[in-house]
């Protein structure tokens, strides 16, 4: 057997990112019932692992995956999906609780191919709801709410998921890219509040900004990041966004701060005619979320800055898309050193739904 080559938050990341398998974001979409989809994305996760000849997969287990679909919506594709991983007996995950089992949860990200999961889930920003039962100060984005309890159903109606749930000690380390990033640290708060016998640690990346400032307040107080000292990357931190300063979706809902809509005029540089129309989508979006959304505090994000554009300047839509899924997904898969696993080139299904305005 080889020894590992990648670190703990490498084989993370390419497990985060095999978990987007149904949405089209790693080879064609897949379509059918739940229970199909679920079993598919089950039998490519198990394939991967099984046929990792590297070692650095080597006792990493598939405990199961889950497929939430609306089926009063008509869909057919995967509304949203999560995949529940045992990592082997010796691994570098974080233990708070040394007696406890540990378990990596992947969620994710945006299906391109989901109506539900672009039109409500995603855009779903210009109403907040309460996150927790009897807290109606920590506020989320309304269509992360619907993302977050159809999680939930999953978690409540499966079996497979039953050594996470309830008041069962065990280390859960819950982590996604992109909205699978925002419901990593939604979920978490969600978990920590429900069951405090659990001890959670959160990875997500590329995550865009879906809370209030009462929600980054209680999820720093809650999951103080902690950088790993052994690992000299810049995405060696737990509980902390891990982002591409050049990634227009974590500067998504946040209208103050270091990362904010305000920053898509400035990363990339466009032709002047369609700067103007750039301009106004901020102008749109700052006045539909209307101050609502903080992005997490800079003790709990990570960046590093990815390749420049590919194309320069930027003239049109598809130009726009282009660049921004080359920096929202493939300079991750760069950064990390993964492209043994995962091809940068072939990224397209996860989709960069804050562009879709300018796609009419």
């Amino acid at each position: 057997m080889s020894t590992p080559s990648l670190d703990i938050f490498q084989q993370i990341f390419t497990l985060s990112l095999k978990s987007n398998v149904l949405s089209g974001a790693l080879h064609s979409p897949v379509t059918g019932s739940a229970k199909h989809l679920a079993r598919h994305l089950e039998n490519d996760l198990n394939a991967f692992l099984n046929s990792d000849a590297s070692g650095n997969f080597s006792g990493w287990r598939l405990v199961g995956a889950g497929v939430y679909q609306d089926t009063a919506q008509g869909s057919m594709v995967a509304d949203n999906a999560i995949a529940l991983f045992a990592p082997p007996l010796e691994n570098n995950l974080l233990k708070p609780n040394p007696n406890a089992p540990s378990y990596l949860l992947t969620i994710a990200g945006t299906n391109a191919n989901s109506k539900v999961n672009v039109d409500i889930e995603e855009m779903g920003v210009a109403t907040q709801e309460p996150l927790l039962s009897g807290n109606h100060n920590i506020l989320i984005s309304s269509g992360n709410c619907i993302a977050l309890n159809n999680i939930l159903s999953l978690l409540d109606d499966d079996s497979k998921f039953n050594a996470i749930t309830g008041n069962t000690p065990v280390n859960l380390t819950i982590t996604g890219h992109s909205l699978g990033g925002a419901l990593t640290s939604i979920l978490a708060l969600y978990l920590k509040t429900a069951y405090p016998v659990m001890s959670i640690t959160t990875y997500p990346t590329a995550s865009p900004s879906t809370g209030n400032e009462d929600f980054v307040t209680a999820f720093a107080a809650a999951f103080p990041a902690i950088p790993d000292h052994h690992i000299n990357q810049p995405y060696a931190v737990w509980n902390a966004n891990i982002y591409n300063d050049l990634d227009i979706v974590p500067q998504a809902w946040a209208t103050g701060g270091p990362l904010q809509l305000g920053n898509f005029e400035y990363i990339y540089h466009y032709e002047p005619v369609f700067r103007e129309i750039v301009d106004g989508l901020v102008v749109h979006y700052t006045n539909e979320v209307d101050g609502h959304y903080r992005a997490l505090l800079r003790a709990n994000t990570a960046s590093f800055t990815g390749p420049r554009p590919t194309i320069n300047p930027i003239s049109n839509y598809q130009e726009l898309l282009s660049v921004a899924l080359e920096e929202h997904v493939a300079a991750y898969i760069n950064e990390f050193n993964i492209s043994k696993y995962i091809s940068p080139d072939n990224v397209a299904g996860f989709g960069i739904t804050v562009l879709n305005e300018l796609a009419f």
